[in-house]
């Protein structure tokens, strides 16, 4: 799991971005997906080094969906994916915060898409 785009990225964001990532991913208006915060948290506590040793996609996938379950690669692997793509989404909100010009023109925008 150490390879996989989701952990490159968690590997390059610092502590305030990581904690950042966190509560959007805690966020029930970003996030409904309990797994996915499972997921999530599995990995933020591998943070910052990430060691491979400790990053073991069927370690994660026991942890996400209990000692019983039977391992399915495909669902991790749908997991990761959900996770990278909400990571994405902070970063391009993070870059949106940093714009507050940006905030008066998207507001404009949506306020004259409902007239």
């Amino acid at each position: 799991m150490r390879n996989s785009k989701f952990i490159d990225l968690l590997s390059q964001l610092g502590p305030r971005e990581q904690r950042r990532f966190r509560e959007m991913a805690w966020s029930p208006y970003f996030n409904k997906n309990r797994k996915l915060r499972k997921l999530i948290a599995y990995c933020l506590e591998r943070a910052p080094d990430f060691a491979e040793e400790t990053l073991d996609k069927r370690v994660a996938y026991r942890f996400v969906y209990g000692e019983a379950a039977a391992y399915n690669e495909l669902q991790i692997n749908n997991l990761l994916s959900d996770a990278l793509q909400l990571a994405y989404r902070m970063l391009a909100y993070e870059e949106w915060e940093a714009q507050p010009e940006q905030h008066q023109l998207e507001l404009s925008r949506a306020l004259l898409r409902r007239q």
